[in-house]
């Protein structure tokens, strides 16, 4: 972090500013921010508050965050991927170009303190939904990412990745992708869904939160106890997944424990081999 300051501080003191842009911008979760780069250089976003933390789809930028700041250097050409930046307000949502001319880069994005809103009429509690569209749309826009750090594709294999998760008025909902590696079609059907209390051999759960296991960190959690979750809401965008195709689904099922735990999808067999995936929330 130290050295990665440093090199701030040299390229403020020494790089011309004309072929660079300062932008000012109100926050906006719903709206997707693009950012240019330029390899060697860094961008800065500035956020009204402080960082909780961020989360990039690739390591081809290097992403650090201090304070209220987020620092992004590209480190390879001809690469693109989106960023997440969480504060205590929400989510903020940005696509990384891949790396350009210094003409064209962004040199900071700033983001404006939102004006105190007044006091809103209190309003009748709605219920919350739970239609399968609508539920799926939502969490688009407010979910939070699961990432894949250890998790690899298997060839030749049906595959299940947890993609989001949301959350609201104690209720869990889970978006997921079948991927079907296989010669023959597949029916997943609906998952039978489980939580699972314990820990994992290198670590506790808590350091793993928002994160796919890998099948062997699954298999190998300590003093696991496993019990049934109800579905309570299910849609599928194909229920037959063809050979080298992909569906995607959103499940919700009731949470029961406000304690880190791992929820396990089990969907159909496929021939024999289990279809699983475990996340940590």
């Amino acid at each position: 972090m130290k050295k990665l300051f440093t090199t701030l501080a040299a390229l403020i003191l020494t790089i011309p500013l004309y072929g660079q842009k300062i932008e000012t911008r109100d926050p906006n979760e719903h709206q997707i921010v693009q950012v240019k780069t330029a390899l060697n250089h860094l961008t800065v976003i500035q956020l009204a508050e402080p960082v909780l933390s961020v989360a990039a789809g690739s390591d081809a930028f290097k992403v650090e965050w201090r304070a209220d700041q987020v620092f992004i250097e590209p480190t390879e050409a001809g690469v693109s991927t989106n960023l997440f930046i969480w504060t205590k307000s929400g989510r903020e949502n940005y696509e990384l170009d891949p790396a350009g001319p210094l003409s064209a880069m962004d040199f900071a994005i700033d983001t404006r303190t939102a004006d105190p809103a007044p006091a809103p009429r209190p309003k009748p509690a709605r219920k919350a939904s739970t239609d399968p569209v609508m539920v799926a749309a939502v969490g688009m826009l407010r979910g939070t990412p699961v990432r894949q750090e250890m998790w690899k594709t298997q060839k030749h294999r049906v595959q299940v990745m947890v993609r989001d998760l949301f959350e609201e008025s104690g209720k869990l909902f889970i978006r997921y992708s079948i991927e079907n590696g296989t010669r023959t079609p597949y029916a997943p059907g609906t998952p039978h869904m489980t939580v699972l209390k314990g820990s994992l051999s290198h670590g506790e759960l808590t350091a793993h939160v928002y994160t796919q296991l890998t099948r062997r960190e699954d298999e190998n959690l300590i003093g696991r106890s496993e019990a049934r979750l109800p579905v309570i809401a299910h849609e599928v965008s194909n229920t037959t997944v063809l050979p080298g195709q992909e569906t995607i689904g959103v499940v919700g099922v009731k949470l029961q424990s406000s304690t880190t735990v791992v929820l396990r999808l089990r969907f159909r067999d496929d021939h024999g081999r289990a279809v699983t995936a475990a996340v940590v929330n």
